[in-house]
């Protein structure tokens, strides 16, 4: 079965929050109290986002992190990638080279992770607040 990860789960919860912070900046702090959620998990998914350029973050009093850009500019796609990277990626996708003679598995990984990414692309993080 394949399933999105709790970090990917977070990273939307987490997203939605800032989104509806209207451009005001959230501590790491209360988005993890408020969601209860560990804050050192919070503080991991909130870097892999800032590492992907979906938050961006200010320190100080009155710091904390908001969007980068308007919630209707993030596609969910963006989301997934910046905690997960790339979506379905098994070896042989990977390395172009199947383990089994006749191994067409390719094809399908490769239809599946197209699939998945165009309905990801899709939706923006204002669909889901």
């Amino acid at each position: 079965m394949l399933a999105l990860s709790r970090k990917v789960d977070y990273a939307l919860i987490v997203t939605s929050e800032l989104a509806r912070q209207n451009g005001n900046y959230m501590s790491s702090s209360d988005i993890a109290k408020k969601h209860g959620i560990s804050a050192k998990f919070m503080d991991r998914v909130l870097s892999l986002l800032k590492n992907g350029k979906v938050v961006i973050s200010h320190e100080g009093k009155l710091g904390g992190y908001k969007l980068s850009k308007a919630a209707n500019k993030i596609s969910v796609l963006e989301i997934v990638k910046a905690v997960e990277g790339p979506l379905i990626s098994p070896n042989c996708a990977k390395t172009g080279k199947c383990f089994g003679k006749g191994c067409n598995h390719k094809i399908v990984w490769t239809k599946a992770r197209e699939s998945l990414e165009k309905t990801f692309e899709s939706y923006s993080l204002s669909d889901l607040i």
